[in-house]
């Protein structure tokens, strides 16, 4: 049998568990908008150095 402090216990790594895998959850969010964010700053680069050529 468990006792009230172990139960306890318990629960507080359940809860833990829960907010590691919500943050998880944020971070993977995050890295995709990086790289979204990443993939229009080399497009528009690309762009500026097509602009720039052309006007040389």
């Amino acid at each position: 049998m468990l006792t009230q402090e172990q139960i306890s216990c318990l629960n507080l790594i359940a809860l833990k568990n829960k907010e590691i895998d919500e943050l998880k959850k944020e971070v993977n969010y995050l890295k995709t908008k990086l790289e979204e964010k990443e993939e229009t700053i080399g497009v528009l680069a690309d762009m500026l150095d097509w602009y720039l050529e052309r006007e040389d």
